[in-house]
């Protein structure tokens, strides 16, 4: 168990990744001084102990690693600055801590810290939402925003706390069944239809991964195929596909509520910078052009989507990092029992579709770079609990 200092640290970075800052009104102005008082005692965490950086350096995590060096290397030439280059330094921060912390005091620890930090955030900013007469909390009058970007970041976070509650209040039923409901009380509020699926597939992956053999290749295969005809029904059908529309509009399917546009333009801005993209809030910068151009008639400061996103900032060096990463974690967890640590990755790479996860210090990479680590550590696990079969001579 971890000592009193470093959760209550955790716990603090968990909500600082969270948080939107600019929900707050005059107190933004304290984002940067708290952020930056946070990732230094991060850093000292990691750096007081050498040893962690044994697990650092093995995959799946160094991917991860790699790709928040390399962000912070492209914030360099980032069209904003000197933001852009503290958004560099955050994201590899984060994801240093979430690893060093998971490399030292395990998983279960990481996850238990994580779940009470969301329910809080959560729960103070659905508070807010209530008491507060100086800012719109909500978006289209009704969606539950509290203090993160947006609908779906409000559903993505209660997902993330159900799936991480597996781990963490592990043996005991009650409390999970409690945090469970709690988030899809949230989700319902904020309409956040991603995050629905999200929660429900982590929910279905750890109930199909207590099964073993043929059986669980046949749930994981059903589990895909239901996904599929799902995004199928949705982008393609003409009967049922408007009735999924909050708008009750075929278009806003078909166009994924204007994403597909973003994507669009994202084509040609990556052409320009292929290989080392356009820097940390790079997108940031095309998206308001095109927006003062005429080239969008809504308001959009990424490209709602994770690896578009990655492209046009990062460039394709870190893409293929964080794909890379994704990849790693995914073969090496398959061979694993136990399906809890998957759970939220799973979460995350699905919203990930609709939302950008990875372009400074968020949530998802704490979660990734503590999932990682677990993965390095229950490969070890097993390995060292294998039978070295003596040969017969």
């Amino acid at each position: 168990m971890a000592p009193w200092p470093a959760r209550l640290l955790l716990l603090s970075i968990t909500v600082e990744t969270a948080l939107q800052w600019s929900s707050l009104g005059a107190a933004e102005a304290a984002r940067w001084p708290v952020s930056f008082a946070l990732w230094s005692m991060c850093l000292l965490f990691v750096f007081r102990r050498p040893m962690v950086w044994a697990g650092l350096l093995r995959a799946p995590t160094v991917f991860l690693v790699a790709f928040g060096v390399w962000s912070l290397v492209a914030s360099r030439w980032s069209p904003i600055q000197p933001s852009s280059f503290a958004l560099g330094v955050g994201l590899l921060t984060v994801v240093l801590f979430g690893a060093a912390y998971v490399d030292r005091f395990g998983w279960q620890d990481f996850s238990a810290v994580v779940t009470i930090a969301l329910a809080s955030f959560l729960a103070l900013g659905w508070t807010y939402t209530v008491v507060s007469s100086d800012i719109d909390s909500t978006t289209d009058s009704s969606r539950l925003v509290g203090l993160s970007a947006n609908p779906t970041a409000m559903g993505l976070i209660a997902a993330l706390m159900a799936l991480m509650s597996l781990s963490g209040l592990r043996g005991r039923p009650v409390a999970i069944s409690g945090i469970v409901a709690f988030a899809g009380i949230v989700i319902f509020l904020a309409n956040a239809r991603t995050a629905s699926i999200a929660l429900v597939l982590g929910l279905l992956l750890v109930v199909v991964g207590s099964t073993r053999g043929v059986v669980r290749t046949a749930a994981l295969g059903g589990m895909m195929i239901g996904a599929g005809a799902l995004l199928i029904v949705i982008l393609a059908g003409d009967t049922v596909s408007p009735s999924l529309a909050r708008s009750q509009s075929q278009n806003e399917l078909e166009t994924l509520t204007g994403r597909t546009g973003l994507w669009d333009l994202a084509d040609g801005w990556y052409a320009e910078r292929p290989i080392a993209g356009h820097g940390l809030q790079g997108a940031n910068e095309l998206y308001a052009g095109a927006e003062e151009r005429g080239e969008l008639d809504w308001e959009a400061r990424d490209a709602h989507n994770t690896i578009i996103h990655t492209l046009l900032e990062v460039g394709l060096i870190g893409a293929l990092l964080l794909v890379t990463f994704t990849g790693t974690f995914l073969v090496a967890e398959y061979g694993l029992p136990d399906p809890r640590v998957s759970a939220p990755v799973l979460a995350i790479l699905l919203v990930g579709i609709t939302e950008s996860l990875m372009h400074e210090a968020t949530l998802a990479l704490l979660i990734l770079a503590g999932a990682g680590a677990a993965s390095v550590a229950r490969r070890a696990k097993l390995i060292a609990n294998t039978p070295v079969l003596a040969s017969v001579e």
